[in-house]
């Protein structure tokens, strides 16, 4: 990857969007445990609300394109995950790390694809793509 893929951290500028695959369709009853599993998150719907952040569960529209299993690109449901309130980048970091964790938690794989990847737990969980699954979920950074 090239150096220019990861924005400065300390950058007021860059995207702090981010799209969270997930590698099973949308499940009202999983929803909501990934909801009572993240402090402070409250759920409409297949909306997550945190304080600094809006998750959207969706179908991928890249979903059944014939990818391996362990490509994310391919998995059925995509989290678009966007700040609320102009929110200082540490917190929208911390949410999102705390719905990964939730997802690892509750042995379902999540990857998260952002500017942030390296500052999230497992640089966004990459590397569970691929079996042994389920791994130990990581613990949270010393932040979190």
């Amino acid at each position: 990857m090239t150096a220019d893929r990861f924005p400065d951290p300390g950058d007021p500028e860059r995207d702090l969007d981010c799209a969270v695959f997930v590698a099973v369709p949308y499940r009202d009853e999983l929803w909501e445990r990934v909801a009572r599993a993240v402090p402070g998150a409250v759920r409409r719907d297949r909306t997550l609300h945190l304080p600094s952040l809006r998750a959207d569960w969706g179908r991928n529209d890249h979903a059944g394109d014939g990818l391996p299993d362990d490509d994310f690109i391919g998995w059925p449901s995509v989290l678009v995950c966007e700040p609320v309130d102009d929110p200082p980048a540490a917190e929208v970091i911390d949410a999102v790390s705390r719905l990964l964790t939730a997802f690892w938690t509750l042995e379902v794989r999540a990857v998260a694809s952002c500017d942030y990847e390296r500052e999230l737990p497992a640089d966004g969980g990459a590397r569970y793509c691929r079996p042994p699954w389920p791994p130990a979920a990581p613990p949270l950074s010393p932040t979190g």
